[in-house]
């Protein structure tokens, strides 16, 4: 016959073996953050805002005029995405830059482009384990872009910077409040689940119970225990 254990048998199992709970979730906190701040290299972002506009050769654009180089323009963002990450742009900046192996592969991991839907301000940023070498970086990037921008999409491409590059001494990753919380989760499932296995494997007799529901046995009767201070009195009255 199958032990069946109640919501609330599962509480009382857990309210009982609450030292191992604890511990399994310090266990488990401890090495979550110990490998967040000794074997997890932080990683720094810097990035810089840029506005697309055009350059009018006439000085004397209508509206419909100017919309249709608006909507171009936020169309051409996908291929300044493309561009960006080209080995006709990161080629040039892995030449320019010293002091470390930035391949053109490395850095294609290390930047991106991003922008909010139908506008024409959009970001680029570089992630790097230096914050000063992620600022260094993206303004290289952002250089050679500007230029390759005019060299190969014609001179009416403007690209103007609206927000510089700065140190940003605040790691984005390791997160070491989400790596906290999730280690004290995974610590909580670890410990029920090592609990319930536990006590599930466990067949020694609990209670009177165990005998009835689980090995299917009638229950003739119970054997109490005693100890020496209460059979020292029993000895004494007789």
């Amino acid at each position: 016959m199958e032990e069946v254990i109640s919501f609330k048998g599962i509480l009382l199992i857990l309210k009982r073996r609450l030292v191992t709970l604890i511990m399994a979730v310090l266990i488990c906190t401890s090495t979550v953050m110990l490998i967040t701040y000794v074997f997890v290299i932080p990683k720094y972002s810097s990035e810089i805002d840029l506005v697309l506009g055009f350059s009018s050769e006439s000085g004397h654009e209508t509206l419909e005029r100017e919309m249709d180089q608006l909507n171009f323009n936020i169309t051409m963002l996908d291929t300044y995405d493309n561009l960006l990450n080209s080995p006709a742009v990161l080629a040039e900046v892995s030449a320019d830059l010293e002091g470390g192996d930035y391949s053109i592969k490395k850095l294609q991991d290390m930047v991106s482009m991003s922008r909010e839907e139908k506008s024409q301000i959009f970001t680029i940023e570089v992630i790097d384990s230096s914050p000063e070498n992620a600022k260094q970086i993206v303004e290289k990037v952002v250089s050679v872009f500007q230029t390759k921008v005019q060299e190969l999409l014609g001179s009416n491409q403007k690209i103007s910077i609206i927000a510089p590059a700065t140190v940003n001494s605040k790691a984005i990753s390791p997160n070491a409040v989400l790596n906290m919380i999730s280690g004290v989760i995974f610590g909580l499932l670890t410990g029920i689940s090592l609990i319930l296995f536990t006590e599930f494997m466990d067949k020694r007799v609990k209670n009177e119970n165990f005998i009835s529901s689980t090995l299917g046995y009638a229950n003739l009767g119970v054997v109490s225990t005693i100890n020496l201070r209460e059979l020292s009195v029993r000895e004494n009255r007789k």
